[in-house]
């Protein structure tokens, strides 16, 4: 029954870290993936509808500027005809504008850069816009493009105010521009691979699209229109630029809008929101298959696990009854000692078997860690980094705790004695700790002199203290170690500013398999203690509730073997 309990509970615990695991990158990674990539086609959007909105502003700059250098020409101020069309007829030679026209303070037609003008002389046009707008208002007036020659040509009209040198407004003067030019510049303008920019005036009429030849539409240039396009929409109806997803004809769109000042056209860029997140899309596929990856190669793990736990258990029953058995017969004053003697015996064969059978397993999994973080280094993402990271970690973690019940098996060893410098050590040892952040470290290293001693095994000493004091220090603090020379002796303390150790306790923690910690075995200060006392010295503690706690090593300062 034992057997059935562990391997389904290993089984269960492998299924549910790998649907966490997959969960998380569900509802986290993918969706922030996403959302960089949204960022980053953004990015792309803005700067593809800029450069448009740039080019387009820069030739309307140019041809407002060309007819306002006309408009100050005094020639106009008194609306010579004669004078007025002959000026208007060289201008013309010198700025690419299509006919200009010079219109008089009562709305009349009196002077053009063509030949004949009657046909424009029928009437005042003091209520037309390209009269009204630059004549009342001041302001500039831009027409809505038109098609000319049977489509083979687009020409937007505008007009600006003649003001005298008195400051008076005498007149309007009114020209064009085509915009063939303009419509081929954006239609072989670069964009990448599924975007597309058009530009369209306050009606949705598309003047211009860089995936469509608009002179080659049968009905011609002008014939396309996108006022049903909600992104439009929102434009024709005054919304301000920026980005935004809209729906349309069944397909979801990723869009960037720049109004064109001061024709206000919008410059639109768009793609389809699919093909957008189609990169998203492969890092999903290749989560999935990396989670498939991993369960291949954690369930025959978790079984070859449960085996040798179910075995290992087996021998540990066994022997269990055999010295319960042996303890039952032992009647003598000695009962209680002895038992403890056999006690520690049993724990220490366990503790052998245990860590020779689980070393090999543990060096599988970091070998199977290592390799697939080399198949996966350029493919992987952060999160599936950091996961490789944790494992890592976590057998390092019980590598460590290993070495602690093979040493706790084979009992103290003679330490092989070398010169070494007690400060270096501790530096030694502080720099092989992972530090979490929150906690501070202070040290005071004394003036103390080389002596003879293990450096490994008074090394180990240190990490095992350094390491107890960090855990005792969840939310931060401060460790503090400090070494002194004493009669002869040297002196290191290793302090902390947890919560220290209750009353009850303080008896007990150099007992072998006692301890506080969730996850500790309880054999590192009793390993410590034995390290130390190889070394004819002694270590001791004192510790205050909610202040923390300082252990202190004394070493006899040796200069012979």
């Amino acid at each position: 029954m034992k057997k059935v309990n562990w391997r389904f509970n290993l089984i269960l615990l492998i299924v549910l870290l790998l649907s966490v695991s997959l969960l998380f990158q569900l509802f986290y990674v993918i969706p922030y993936i996403q959302a960089e990539e949204l960022k980053g086609e953004r990015s792309h959007q803005d700067d593809d509808a800029r450069n448009i909105a740039v080019f387009l502003n820069t030739k309307i700059e140019k041809s407002l500027e060309d007819l306002r250098k006309m408009s100050r020409n005094s020639t106009f101020f008194d609306m010579d005809p004669v004078d007025q069309s002959a000026t208007l007829r060289r201008y013309l030679e010198l700025v690419p504008l299509t006919s200009i026209f010079a219109l008089d303070s009562e709305g009349w037609f009196v002077s053009t850069s063509q030949v004949d003008i009657s046909a424009w002389q029928t009437k005042a046009y003091t209520e037309s816009d390209f009269f009204r707008i630059p004549f009342v208002e001041g302001g500039l007036y831009f027409g809505a493009p038109k098609s000319y020659f049977e489509g083979t040509q687009v020409r937007v009209s505008f007009g600006v105010p003649v003001v005298s040198e008195t400051n008076e407004t005498v007149g309007v003067m009114t020209s064009g521009v085509y915009l063939n030019e303009w419509i081929d510049w954006v239609n072989a303008y670069s964009l990448g691979e599924g975007m597309e920019a058009y530009v369209v005036d306050l009606r949705g009429t598309v003047i211009a699209h860089s995936e469509i030849d608009l002179f080659a539409l049968e009905e011609g240039p002008l014939s396309l229109n996108y006022s049903d396009r909600p992104w439009v929409q929102d434009f024709i109806e005054g919304e301000p630029e920026g980005h935004a997803e809209y729906t349309y004809d069944g397909e979801q769109h990723y869009a960037t809008r720049i109004t064109v000042d001061p024709v206000g056209w919008g410059v639109m860029v768009e793609m389809s929101t699919q093909q957008v997140l189609a990169g998203s899309k492969v890092i999903s596929g290749q989560l999935l298959t990396l989670n498939v990856l991993l369960f291949i190669i954690a369930l025959p793990l978790s079984l070859f696990f449960t085996q040798q736990i179910t075995n290992r258990q087996n021998r540990m029953d066994e022997e269990l009854r055999n010295y319960n058995e042996r303890l039952e017969e032992m009647v003598d004053e000695k009962t209680e000692e002895l038992m403890k003697a056999e006690r520690f015996a049993a724990i220490g064969r366990i503790a052998s078997i245990i860590g020779h059978e689980l070393r090999n397993p543990l060096a599988v999994i970091k070998n199977s860690v290592f390799f697939l973080t080399m198949k996966l280094e350029k493919d992987a993402d952060e999160s599936v980094a950091r996961n490789m990271q944790l494992i890592d970690r976590e057998v390092n973690r019980s590598n460590a705790i290993i070495s602690d019940l093979l040493d706790f098996a084979r009992g103290p060893r003679k330490p092989l004695l070398q010169t070494v410098h007690m400060n270096d050590l501790v530096q030694d040892a502080v720099s092989r700790i992972d530090i979490p952040e929150g906690v501070e470290v202070e040290t005071s290293l004394g003036a103390v002199q080389s002596t003879k001693a293990d450096p490994d095994m008074i090394l180990r000493a240190f990490l095992n203290l350094i390491s107890n004091g960090v855990d005792a220090m969840p939310k931060g603090g401060v460790l503090s170690l400090e070494t002194k020379a004493i009669d002869g002796d040297i002196e290191i303390s290793i302090g902390d500013t947890g919560g220290g150790i209750p009353e009850e306790n303080m008896g007990k923690l150099f007992t072998p398999l006692f301890s506080t910690k969730a996850k500790g075995v309880g054999l590192g200060l009793y390993i410590t203690k034995g390290l130390v006392e190889a070394h004819n010295g002694t270590i001791g503690l004192e510790s205050v509730e909610g202040e923390g706690t300082t252990f202190t090593m004394t070493l006899p300062i040796s200069e012979d073997d």
